[in-house]
C-alpha cells in the first residue's frame, strides 16, 4: 500500500510537472506573439531601427508590444535624425496597423510601401528620390504628397477616398484617376503626362498640371474649379513629325475635339474691312506651314535650347480656366531650299520643300536683268541633307559700242543699254605696255591678262 500510494504520488508530480511545463510553455509562445523584435530583420536600415527604439520602444527591452503599437498612430521619423542622417528604407514600417498619418519626407528613401498600414489617412514623402511608391488599399488615405521624387509610375485607384493628390516634379507618364471621385486637389506638374482624364473628377475645385506632354485637356465637367490660369494648366510639350505635301509642312495631330483648337503660331492673319481674320492652321488632322521657316528654331526650353516646332492654344471648355498653351516640338526629315535672285539674296525667287538625300527642282530663271545673262545656280541641288541658300550666277552681257580718234589714239567705249558701263583711255600710249608700267593702262586691257597689245585692239574693234 505505501509502495501504491508512493507509486500515485511520484505519477501525481510528473503530471503536475508536466502540466505546468505546458502551461508555461503555451504562455510563451503567447508572450512571443504578441512581441515585434526591434531587430534588423524587421527594421533593416540601422537610423530607422534607432527611431523605432529611442521613440516607440517605451520600456527599452528591445521589443515591440501590442500596446506600444496600438499607441502610434502618427510617425514623424525624420524628426528625431541628426543633421546630414538618412533613412534608405522604412522596412518594418508594416507593424505599425494602426498608423494614421506618416511624414517621411526628405529622408533619403528609394522605395516605400505602406500597403500594408490600411489606417493611413495622410501621407507625405515627398523630397526622397523616390523610384518605387506602394500604397496599395488604403480606404481612408484622403491626403496623398509624393511630389519631388523620381516616380514613373503612380497606382491610386483602390484610394477611393483621396481627396488630395500632390504628384508633382516626377517622371510620371500617366494616371488612373478614375476611381478617386472625391479628389479635390490635384497637383501634378513637371512630370510625363500625356494624357489626363477628369471626367470622374466632379469634386475637383483645383488643378495645377502644367508643364507634361498633355495635347488636349477636357475640364469641362470639372465646374467646381475657379480662376484656373494658363500658368496652371499650360507649357504642355508635346512631339509631333513633319512631312512635305503640296510643298507645304504638314504636321499630323489627332484630338478628341480639334474644334477646341484656339489658335496656333503658325495661323495667317489677315487684316480686313472689319479688322483681323485668322485662318487657323490646322485642318484634315494636321497642322500647317506654308515653309520649314515657320517653325525652325521657334521654341525655347526651359534649358534655353532652341527647337523646331509651333504653339498652340487649347480650350479645356470650362469657362473658369484660360486657354491651355501646347508647345509641338517638331521633328523633320525635310529640308528647305531658297532660290535667289542673285548672291545679295535680297529677292527669293521660290523655296522648295525637299525630303531628305532627294533633289529639289530649280524654278524656271526669271528674265536677266538689263546687261546681264544667266550662267548657273551656285551650288548643286540633288542629294538634299541640309538647308540651302541657292541663287543665280549672272555675267555680264554688256551692248558696247566704240569710237576711235584715229589722230589721238583715244578710244571711248560704252554699254547703249545701262549707260553704266564706260571706258575711255588713249590706246596709243598705252599699247605694248605691261602690268606695273609707267604708261600701262587697265582699261585697255580689255582681255585682262597684264598686257596692251594687238589682242586688246581686236577686242575694241568688233565692238
Amino acid at each position: 500500500m505505501f509502495k501504491l500510494n508512493n507509486i500515485k504520488k511520484g505519477i501525481a508530480s510528473v503530471l503536475a510537472l508536466l502540466t505546468t511545463a505546458t502551461c508555461l510553455s503555451a504562455g510563451s509562445v503567447a508572450f512571443a506573439e504578441d512581441l515585434v523584435a526591434i531587430n534588423e530583420t524587421i527594421f533593416p536600415d540601422k537610423n530607422f531601427r534607432t527611431v523605432i527604439s529611442e521613440v516607440y520602444d517605451k520600456d527599452s527591452n528591445g521589443y515591440l508590444s501590442t500596446a506600444e503599437i496600438e499607441r502610434v498612430k502618427v510617425m514623424t521619423p525624420g524628426a528625431y535624425l541628426n543633421e546630414n542622417e538618412t533613412i534608405a528604407s522604412l522596412s518594418g514600417i508594416e507593424k505599425f496597423y494602426n498608423l494614421e498619418k506618416l511624414y517621411c519626407a526628405s529622408l533619403g528613401l528609394k522605395e516605400l510601401d505602406v500597403s500594408k498600414n490600411t489606417k493611413l489617412t495622410s501621407l507625405t514623402c515627398m523630397g526622397n528620390g523616390l523610384t518605387s511608391l506602394t500604397v496599395g488599399s488604403l480606404a481612408e488615405l484622403t491626403w496623398l504628397n509624393c511630389s519631388n521624387n523620381n516616380l514613373t509610375s503612380l497606382d491610386v485607384t483602390n484610394c477611393p477616398a483621396l481627396q488630395t493628390l500632390q504628384a508633382s516634379v516626377n517622371s510620371i507618364s500617366s494616371i488612373d484617376l478614375s476611381k478617386n471621385t472625391q479628389l479635390a486637389s490635384l497637383y501634378v506638374f513637371q512630370n510625363n503626362i500625356a494624357k489626363l482624364d477628369l471626367s470622374k473628377n466632379t469634386n475637383l475645385a483645383e488643378i495645377i498640371c502644367n508643364s507634361n506632354h498633355i495635347a488636349e485637356l477636357d475640364l469641362s465637367g470639372n465646374t467646381l474649379l475657379e480662376n484656373t490660369s494658363t500658368e496652371n494648366v499650360g507649357d504642355q510639350w508635346i512631339e509631333l513629325s513633319a512631312s512635305v505635301k503640296d510643298n507645304n509642312v504638314v504636321i499630323p495631330c489627332s484630338f478628341a475635339d480639334s474644334s477646341r483648337i484656339a489658335s496656333t503660331t503658325l495661323d495667317t492673319v489677315k487684316q480686313t474691312d472689319d479688322g483681323e481674320e485668322r485662318i487657323l492652321a490646322y485642318s484634315n488632322g494636321m497642322f500647317v506651314a506654308n515653309e520649314l521657316m515657320d517653325i525652325s528654331g521657334k521654341l525655347t526650353t526651359a534649358n534655353q535650347e532652341a527647337k523646331d516646332g509651333f504653339t498652340y492654344k487649347y480650350n479645356t471648355g470650362n469657362p473658369n480656366c484660360d486657354l491651355m498653351t501646347v508647345n509641338a516640338v517638331v521633328s523633320r526629315n525635310l529640308y528647305q531650299v531658297n532660290f535667289y535672285l542673285d548672291e545679295s539674296k535680297s529677292v527669293r525667287i521660290d523655296y522648295k520643300l525637299v525630303e531628305s538625300g532627294k533633289s529639289a527642282t530649280a524654278p524656271a530663271v526669271p528674265d536677266a536683268p538689263t546687261c546681264k545673262k544667266f550662267v548657273s545656280w551656285s551650288e548643286d541641288f540633288s542629294n538634299i541633307t541640309s538647308d540651302k541658300d541657292i541663287y543665280i550666277v549672272w555675267a555680264d552681257n554688256h551692248h558696247m559700242v566704240k569710237n576711235i580718234n584715229d589722230e589721238t589714239g583715244d578710244v571711248d567705249i560704252k554699254c547703249t543699254k545701262c549707260n553704266q558701263k564706260t571706258l575711255h583711255f588713249n590706246f596709243m600710249e598705252a599699247y605694248n605696255s605691261a602690268k606695273g608700267d609707267s604708261n600701262y593702262n587697265a582699261n585697255a586691257d580689255l582681255n585682262g591678262d597684264g598686257y596692251v597689245n594687238a589682242k586688246d585692239y581686236a577686242i575694241i574693234l568688233k565692238y
